[in-house]
């Protein structure tokens, strides 16, 4: 997370909400952001392969806490060496998911069902809030 304090500070309460979410609900997030190779509006590395951000240019208090340690050279070689592994962890992401889909697959068909976990959290997430408004659903 890097940006004003502010920025940081909204940062992490998004990344506390996320870690919150259900089991499902986590692996169809990891999955589309290892597919989609997208991180979040506070992640630096996205932010300076975008050219949205100058490295550079950041202020120490802008910079996230491990950054900061660094010395402006080390930085750099810093973000390459987690966007290499970042990389890594978003093939693996995409493997896992499709072996995923795979499993809901089978296991919708062995129930009859051909929803998967997203669907089913979207669906019921309407009935909810239908009946919330007094509509059949």
């Amino acid at each position: 997370m890097y940006g004003t304090r502010e920025e940081q500070s909204k940062g992490k309460d998004k990344k506390a909400e996320a870690k919150k979410l259900k089991e499902d609900e986590a692996a169809d997030r990891a999955a589309f952001s290892g597919k989609s190779d997208k991180g979040t509006s506070y992640d630096l590395l996205q932010a300076v392969r975008e050219k949205r951000v100058d490295l550079d240019k950041l202020k120490d208090a802008e910079l996230p806490e491990e950054l900061r340690k660094l010395e402006p050279k080390e930085r750099k070689a810093y973000l390459e060496k987690v966007e290499k592994k970042r990389a890594e962890l978003n093939k693996e992401a995409a493997e896992l998911d499709k072996k995923r889909q795979e499993f809901l697959k089978e296991e919708a068909k062995k129930k009859g069902k051909a929803k998967d976990g997203f669907d089913e959290s979207v669906l019921e997430m309407l009935r909810k809030q239908a009946k919330k408004a007094g509509i059949g659903y």
